[in-house]
């Protein structure tokens, strides 16, 4: 069971990444990823091991899936770059970017985090106060993405929209960076 949950991570990484970086049609994705599926749960998975695929650990998993929410970063950084010359960009990039964040940051990697990850650093008396903070920055980067889902629809044409989108895109990026060198390089240093 282990491997097909890590098997439908990889799948949702590599359509996070494939969207954020414009690089596959999302009908594309889709339809590859439904011809990969099993046809009942009770199937089993592939063995990647015979594939030559290597087992990470979980600092390591952690740290590649901040990879996916940097990349995110990268795409906002570059939809305020735009805005601020007043290049036109389509706002579905700022949608489907927010949505990788909804989906995969905070639905599942976040979620990951405050299940599994942080519980246990509190039950050994460790580290509590940062603790607090991440979790903080979790509820407050999920309110920040509203105003993301809110405001980039209309942001094209919009300058209020903009001003907002611009506005919520430099906190989640002001927050996230530091977030995520936190856990990287306090909670699991190696």
């Amino acid at each position: 069971m282990k491997k097909k949950f890590d098997e439908s991570k990889r799948k949702l990484i590599a359509t996070g990444l494939a969207l954020a970086g414009g690089l596959v049609a999302p009908a594309v994705i889709t339809r590859r990823a439904h011809a990969e599926e099993p046809e009942s749960m009770t199937e089993k998975p592939d063995n990647h091991e015979s594939e030559g695929e290597e087992e990470v650990t979980p600092p390591e998993d952690l740290m590649r899936e901040h990879g996916v929410l940097d990349r995110v970063l990268l795409i906002y950084e570059a939809v305020m770059r735009k805005f601020g010359s007043n290049e036109d960009f389509d706002p579905a990039v700022i949608t489907d970017s927010a949505k990788i964040v909804r989906k995969f940051i905070e639905d599942y990697h976040e979620k990951q985090e405050e299940d599994y990850v942080f519980p246990r650093f509190k039950q050994a008396g460790k580290m509590d106060r940062l603790i607090g903070i991440l979790l903080n920055q979790h509820q407050a980067g999920r309110r920040v993405t509203d105003v993301i889902f809110k405001f980039g629809p209309t942001s094209r044409k919009d300058d209020d929209a903009r001003q907002q989108v611009v506005g919520a895109m430099q906190v989640f990026i002001t927050m996230y960076r530091p977030h995520a060198a936190r856990e990287d390089t306090v909670l699991f240093p190696d």
